[in-house]
């Protein structure tokens, strides 16, 4: 009898939203798929650019922590194929 042995490895992916204006921040949201783990304005820890004319501004701002976890499918040592089988 064969016997599958799968050790899928499980990798947490976190990406920052854009900065942004503080009070525009809470609207800010993830890619599909992602989970927005800081909550309200969010953190507070970026700078961003605003054109005024000739001029540009480097304001501090604020932005959003998003994460994913993303499951690979793996074969246990000793096994292989499709469907992870040994001898």
């Amino acid at each position: 009898q064969l016997k599958s042995m799968r050790c899928n490895v499980k990798t947490m992916f976190t990406l920052n939203t854009a900065c942004t204006a503080c009070a525009a921040a809470p609207k800010m949201l993830c890619p599909r798929g992602w989970l927005k783990t800081s909550q309200g304005i969010g953190v507070r820890d970026c700078r961003y650019s605003v054109k005024l004319g000739e001029n540009t501004l480097s304001l501090p701002g604020c932005h959003h922590i998003c994460k994913k976890d993303i499951e690979e499918k793996k074969c246990c040592p000793g096994f292989w194929g499709t469907e992870c089988y040994g001898k």
